[in-house]
């Protein structure tokens, strides 16, 4: 019934579930109708949960620096690579939520409530499903990556792997505590890495750096999300970092994150000899500063201190990334005038 095969027209919408994550689970189940909502707008529905920005702020950040180094990469290479890194961004997605919703993970988290899953939007069997078609997908676009720089496929399987690992296949639905290493290789370094090497035939310490800074955001929003979480993670029997260290414990990691962005930052500004970094150092230290303090006050796990260090990360994040493009992008902008 957890997979959506019970009926055609009835959704059993699971309403409470018992020692999940176990042999003695039991779920009971509230037997609707199936909402009537087309493919297109489950998908859309997806795509807003999906947090682009920690792929279209690398995206487009690293091809700013990729550009004001090398020069214009080939169109024709950028397409394909954009479409692959899409589809395999809604692929991972939907079967990130697949595993969530079948090990009860999602099922007993309020956070996951807007999930269409969980709302009875799409049933799991068809996310599964879907996700094999994007993946598909994105293996026919990048295929032709691959057939133009062969030493591209090396990065790309570690994507995947990666991308596996996330999604629970490779090390259990019980253990995610490799997960925060995924997030940060995938959300930024090999992101970075993977375009210049693709488009450039390079790959150099600076972007590995300059991946280093943005997935570190990845790597610190998700963290965020286990803390806040914490609670049913435990009661859901998946173990993260949150769980393993505790919520006062965390909040130490979560001082290192930043102690290493601030770090990568002042690395890649004396690496690239690019002087205005160290304005964007300032600018950083700054939201640091006052987003530790926030996230350090939260007396709990269910403090709104949480929720508003979140939205604020995402904000560093969409500040950071647009003073990295304006100051690598500066010479063009300057010769308009």
């Amino acid at each position: 019934m957890l997979t959506g095969r019970f009926s055609a027209t009835e959704f059993a919408q699971p309403v409470r579930s018992l020692a999940v994550n176990s042999a003695e689970e039991t779920v009971t189940f509230k037997i609707i109708e199936k909402q009537s909502l087309s493919l297109m707008g489950a998908l859309s529905h997806w795509y807003s949960l999906a947090r682009n920005i920690y792929l279209v702020f690398p995206i487009i950040g690293g091809l700013a620096f990729l550009t004001a180094t090398y020069g214009a990469p080939p169109l024709d290479l950028l397409l394909a690579c954009l479409l692959a890194l899409q589809f395999f961004l809604l692929a991972l997605t939907l079967f990130n939520d697949y595993s969530d919703y079948i090990s009860g993970f999602d099922r007993i988290n309020e956070y996951s409530s807007g999930k269409p899953l969980i709302q009875g939007l799409m049933r799991p069997y068809q996310a599964k499903q879907l996700a094999a078609v994007f993946f598909s997908l994105s293996v026919c676009f990048a295929s032709y990556c691959f057939l133009i720089k062969p030493a591209s496929l090396a990065l790309a399987g570690a994507a995947l792997v990666l991308g596996w690992s996330l999604g629970s296949g490779l090390v259990g639905r019980r253990f995610k505590g490799v997960s925060l290493i995924a997030t940060f290789l995938m959300g930024g370094p090999l992101l970075v890495l993977g375009l210049e090497l693709l488009l450039y035939g390079q790959m150099t310490l600076a972007s590995a750096l300059l991946g280093g800074v943005f997935g570190y955001h990845a790597l610190k929003y998700d963290f965020s999300k286990q803390v806040r979480d914490i609670y049913y993670s435990s009661k859901a029997k998946v173990v993260t970092l949150s769980t393993l260290f505790g919520f006062e414990r965390s909040k130490f990691l979560y001082s290192l994150m930043s102690l290493f962005h601030i770090s990568v930052l002042i690395i890649f500004a004396l690496e690239s000899q690019i002087r205005e970094v160290s304005l964007i150092l300032i600018v950083s230290l700054f939201f640091e500063i006052y987003i530790n303090n926030l996230f350090y006050r939260a007396p709990s796990f269910l403090s709104s201190n949480i929720s508003h260090s979140m939205s604020l990360q995402k904000f560093h994040y969409t500040i950071e990334s647009s003073l990295f493009v304006f100051v690598f992008l500066s010479p063009l902008w300057l010769s308009l005038f």
